[in-house]
Formats: structure tokens, C-alpha cells, sequence
């Protein structure tokens, strides 16, 4: 008996030793494939829901036409590598834009002459994109015409072969590429191997530079196996790197060069998912709309690479039988795994202001509500109500006394005060000159908008002698305030043109004072700092604290001149 229990005992401590071995195996083993359909199939939920539609189908017909500009053109890319869809009305209005607005990047042209190529290569736009684009903007424009010839496409001033020989070229002695300086940039290496990789088994430069490339990243890819760029560790610059290698057939979950203390670029990606399915640019951050949008490429990129699909820049290759995540809306929130960790979503107020200069300014009934300018909607109101009743009476009088010739006229006249109490017509005088009253102010921080680089060049109808369009000037803010706040008060009160493209949270600022960008350059434009720093998020993202020192300042060499 005595035997039988101690055998029993060994037995049961050796069972317990072989589970408690196998337990972190167990823990550890992990499907890739699913954690990237996962992550994709939380954004996909996200914008649904953001954008009220029901299936991505409805999304591309009617919200795309929104993002022009901003994030709709890689959205439209990805879709097309992912499934089979509609991209009729999308395109529609993508060329309307184009027609309608001057685009002055060579950058941004050559891109959405890329996107064209995918879901409408029989537009004009494309073909006459090339001869006035291609490395006129430097690195980036090299990048995106090899992509476009990688696919065909290509004109005769610019033969294929001319630009992957000029993109090696302009390869860094560190193996990377950069928009200037010496040092390679990770965005930008990742950028220009996702379009030398077609060319690896073709070109005997191409294998060489990209071995030196890949050694960069590795290299530079930190101890959590994450990016650093603008010196803060991002989802952003790992999704391109993903994007890269997935191109090059490289599977980052397998290579060892890519791996740092057990840890992969997709488990890395992973911590900055939020609860809602989106992702935040840093840890702790809120929803940012261009680390979301690059996830979902590079997951889309990674699981097309899984697949033998081919690269995601290849419009030839064989697209999925069906898309790789949910194409209806989830009814219970985006879909999560156990694999996967998930942040809180931080969300910041967001403040709602007019910033265009016109004879006109428009504003929503808060704003309204909140401005003595807004007396006149009763007097408008009363008139809009006399005037239905003299119609009234004219019906009456003309025997047109019809039940439905009434009700017309009931519902215009309801439909008229309705905008008359939604909307808040100004002049210029009423609009400029006021900064607004924060009752709840957290603190104060100060502003200063100048154009030194140019202030010996630039018109100086609107380039000050001094350079200083704007001094040290102090205002309040309230819980949330951006950068791009202020700026929009700022150039409110005093005054001061101000365009920029995008909603308020993902605003690009494109001209103050009628200074705009490229006006002096390919490099020449906006930039903003804070504290003396220049942030690693947009100006409608950047959320201020009590003493920041903000600072608009025009730069001729993407804000390196300013150092």
C-alpha cells in the first residue's frame, strides 16, 4: 500500500512537472495569420461604425470621397488587394477632386496616380501625372514611379530602368534612404524596398542594396521589436517595415533578423490596438487615424505575402476569393482574440472651429448659441412665418386650398427655419477679431507664427521685413485643446489667412498669411514645434499643456533649416 502511494505521488509530481513545462509552450504558440485578420478586422469594424455604414462597399461609396487627400487613396489600395469591389463612384470622385483642386506635391500627384492605376488604370490622369512628377520632389517621387512601372505604366522621358537606377542611387551609406541628411530614415528605407523588391532576381544592384537595407532595420529595430521615429516608438514605422518585407517574401514572424527578446514587429503593432479597433500613434495616446490606416495596410500586405498573393504595390497579382476580415458591421464592437492586447480608447474633446477666410463664416448652432451675433434668427424666423401665412392666404384666395399644397408649404417653411436655427451666417468683421471665452481653462500657452527663412525673399505684401507674422502671444485653453487649436484662435482673432486641408483632427496646414507650401521648393512648407520640439503627431492631434510655447514657423528644407 505504502508503495503504491509513493509511486502514486511520483507519478502525480511528474505529471505536474511535464504540465507546468508545457504550459508556456502552450502559452506561446500563437497563429500570426489570425492575430493580423483580427487586428484588420477590428479597423474595418471601426470605420463602419465611425462612418454609420453597414457593409465596406458602402463605406468606399460614400465615405471615401471624404478622405480624398488624407487616408481614402491607401484604404482604396488595400481594398483592392483584398476582395472585389465597387471603386466606380470612389474613382468618380477622386478624378472630380483632381480636376478641381491644383495638387502641388510631386509626391502626392504620383499617388494618386497609383491609386488610379489600381481601381481605374484607364484614367487620363494617370499618363499625365508621370512626365511633370516623377523626381521632382526627390526621394518619395522616385518611389512612387517605380512602383507605377513596377505595374506597366511609365512614359518616355522616365524609362523604367532610369528610375530604379536613380532610386539605388540616392541610397545611404548607413543602407538606408532618407528625405535628406545622411542617415537613413526607417519609413523611408521600408518605403523604397517595398518597390526594389520586384526587381530583386532581375537587377544584380538591387539584391546587394536591399541586403544593406534590411540590415539597417534590423539593426534599428528596438528591444520591444518595435520602430522609433521623431523619437518615439510607433505602430506606423513597423507597419512599413512589414509592408517591406512582405514584399521582399520575407515573413517577419519567422526571420530571426526581426525578432528582439522573443518579441515580433506584429506582436510590437498589436500594443498600440485600442478597444475600439483602431490605433494610437504612442502608447497611451488616442486614436490616430494615420497609424490605423498604415496597420491595416501592412496587415493586408502580410497576409497577401502568407497567401502567395504577391506584393501589396502589384496590381496583377490574383486577388482573395473573399476579403480576409468582416465586410458588415459587428454588432458587439470589434472582434478580439485572447492574442491579441487591447488599449483603452483615450479620447480627447475635440473642438469645432471655422478657419477659412471668407466674406461669410459658418458655424454649428453651438457656436451659435454662443454668440450675440446669432439675434437675428428670430427676426428671420418671424419673417419665414409671415411670409407662410400670406401664402396661406393666397391658396386660400386662389381656391388651391388642397390638404397636400398645404403641407408643402408647412414643410418648407419648417425646413427654412431649420436652417436658419443650425447654421450662423457672419461677415468678415463679426468673424475675426474675437478670441473665444474658456470658462473651464486648465492654463494658458503661447503662440508665435514666423517666416524668417524667407523674409528677404518672400512678397512682402505678405512676408513682414522682421519676418514675424504673428509674436509671442498668449492664449487660455481649455481641457483638449491642439496645437491646431490654437492656431485656428490665433488666426481668428488676428485675423490671419489660414487653409488647411483634412477635418480638425487631421488637419494639414497648406498656407498662413498666404505663404503656402512648395511655394519656395519641394521641401518648403509648415512646420510646428512645441516646446522647441518638433511633436511626432499632427497639429490637430497634439494635445497642449499649461505653459506650452508653440511655434509656426516656415521652413524651406522640411523643418531641418530650423535646428
Amino acid at each position: 500500500m505504502k508503495n503504491k502511494l509513493q509511486k502514486g505521488l511520483i507519478f502525480g509530481l511528474c505529471a505536474l512537472v511535464l504540465l507546468v513545462g508545457l504550459a508556456p509552450a502552450a502559452a506561446a504558440k500563437r497563429d500570426p495569420i489570425d492575430e493580423a485578420k483580427c487586428l484588420i478586422d477590428g479597423i474595418v469594424g471601426f470605420h463602419l461604425a465611425e462612418s454609420g455604414t453597414e457593409t465596406v462597399q458602402d463605406w468606399i461609396d460614400t465615405g471615401f470621397a471624404e478622405g480624398i487627400g488624407i487616408t481614402s487613396e491607401w484604404y482604396a489600395l488595400a481594398l483592392f488587394q483584398s476582395g472585389s469591389y465597387d471603386f466606380s463612384a470612389y474613382a468618380s470622385a477622386l478624378e472630380r477632386y483632381l480636376a478641381e483642386h491644383t495638387v502641388a506635391s510631386a509626391s502626392s500627384r504620383l499617388k494618386f496616380a497609383l491609386t488610379l492605376a489600381a481601381i481605374a488604370p484607364d484614367s487620363s490622369y494617370v499618363a499625365q501625372t508621370l512626365a511633370d512628377s516623377v523626381g521632382k520632389q526627390g526621394v518619395m517621387s522616385w518611389i512612387f514611379a517605380l512602383h507605377l512601372a513596377n505595374n506597366g505604366i511609365g512614359c518616355a522621358e522616365y524609362p523604367a530602368e532610369n528610375i530604379l537606377k536613380t532610386l539605388l542611387s540616392l541610397q545611404l551609406a548607413d543602407g538606408g534612404w532618407a528625405l535628406r541628411g545622411e542617415v537613413g530614415d526607417v519609413d523611408v528605407t521600408a518605403m523604397a524596398l517595398q518597390a526594389l523588391a520586384q526587381h530583386m532576381d532581375s537587377d544584380d544592384a538591387v539584391k546587394p542594396a536591399c541586403s544593406a537595407a534590411l540590415a539597417m532595420l534590423s539593426a534599428r529595430q528596438t528591444e520591444t521589436g518595435g520602430f522609433i521615429s521623431y523619437g518615439v516608438e510607433n505602430p506606423e514605422s513597423a507597419a512599413q517595415v512589414v509592408t517591406a518585407l512582405s514584399a521582399l517574401g520575407i515573413d517577419c514572424e519567422m526571420d530571426a533578423r526581426f525578432q528582439k527578446n522573443g518579441t515580433t514587429i506584429l506582436q510590437n503593432i498589436a500594443k498600440f490596438r485600442l478597444s475600439d479597433g483602431s490605433f494610437c500613434h504612442q502608447l497611451g495616446g488616442t486614436s490616430n487615424a494615420n497609424a490605423t490606416l498604415q496597420v491595416f495596410c501592412a496587415m493586408t500586405a502580410y497576409l497577401r505575402m502568407s497567401g502567395g498573393l504577391g506584393s501589396f504595390y502589384s496590381f496583377s497579382g490574383p486577388i482573395p476569393p473573399a476579403p480576409p476580415f468582416s465586410t458588415t458591421l459587428p454588432q458587439t464592437g470589434a472582434p478580439t482574440t485572447p492574442a491579441i492586447t487591447t488599449v483603452p480608447v483615450a479620447t480627447a474633446p475635440q473642438t469645432t472651429v471655422a478657419t477659412t477666410p471668407a466674406t461669410t463664416a459658418l458655424s454649428t448652432a453651438a457656436t451659435a448659441a454662443s454668440e450675440s451675433s446669432g439675434g437675428y434668427k428670430l427676426w428671420v424666423t418671424a419673417a419665414i412665418a409671415a411670409l407662410t401665412l400670406i401664402l396661406v392666404l393666397v391658396l386660400i384666395l386662389a381656391k388651391k386650398r388642397q390638404p397636400k399644397n398645404l403641407i408643402a408649404l408647412a414643410v418648407a417653411a419648417a425646413v427654412a427655419i431649420l436652417v436658419v436655427w443650425v447654421t450662423d451666417f457672419r461677415s468678415t468683421d463679426e468673424y475675426y477679431g474675437h478670441a473665444p471665452t474658456k470658462e473651464n481653462a486648465i492654463g494658458t500657452v503661447t503662440i508665435t507664427i514666423r517666416c524668417d527663412t524667407v523674409a528677404q525673399v518672400g512678397d512682402p505684401a505678405y512676408v513682414p521685413a522682421d519676418g514675424v507674422i504673428l509674436p509671442k502671444t498668449t492664449y487660455a485653453i481649455a481641457e483638449g485643446d491642439t496645437a491646431f487649436t490654437i492656431l485656428t484662435e490665433a488666426a481668428r482673432e488676428h485675423g490671419i489667412q489660414l487653409e488647411y486641408s483634412g477635418t480638425a483632427g487631421l488637419a494639414y496646414v497648406t498656407g498662413i498669411h498666404y505663404l503656402y507650401e512648395f511655394s519656395f521648393g519641394d521641401l518648403s512648407g509648415w512646420v510646428y514645434r512645441v516646446n522647441g520640439e518638433r511633436p511626432s503627431v499632427g497639429c490637430g492631434e497634439y494635445v497642449l499643456s499649461d505653459g506650452d510655447a508653440i511655434e509656426w514657423l516656415y521652413s524651406l528644407e522640411l523643418g531641418e533649416d530650423l535646428e
